[in-house]
């Protein structure tokens, strides 16, 4: 099965789910679950939101790339009697 195949089943069938959400009424317990098509708009904005939220997190609070600098395992020379050059012992 393709990749595009499974891409516009689920497209399909998301389109008749939100297609039933407009006929079929719903017992809402507050009025904006009410709305046809909440939970789709819902389930695509909010994780939208979330993704733009860690980015402005990451922007305020991120470090950069050598914040550890010299205290860093990565940046240690590491043993020339260790490096493996390729030849069999």
């Amino acid at each position: 099965m393709s990749m595009d195949r499974i891409i516009y089943t689920l497209g399909a069938l998301g389109a008749v789910l939100l297609a039933v959400d407009f006929v079929y009424h719903r017992h809402a317990y507050t009025a904006i679950e009410g709305i046809p098509g909440f939970y789709a708009i819902a389930g695509l904005l909010l994780p939208a939101i979330l993704l733009l939220g860690g980015i402005i997190l990451k922007f305020l609070f991120g470090r950069s790339e050598d914040y550890y600098g010299i205290r860093d395992v990565a940046a240690e020379a590491f043993p020339a009697d260790q490096v493996e050059n390729g030849e069999k012992k």
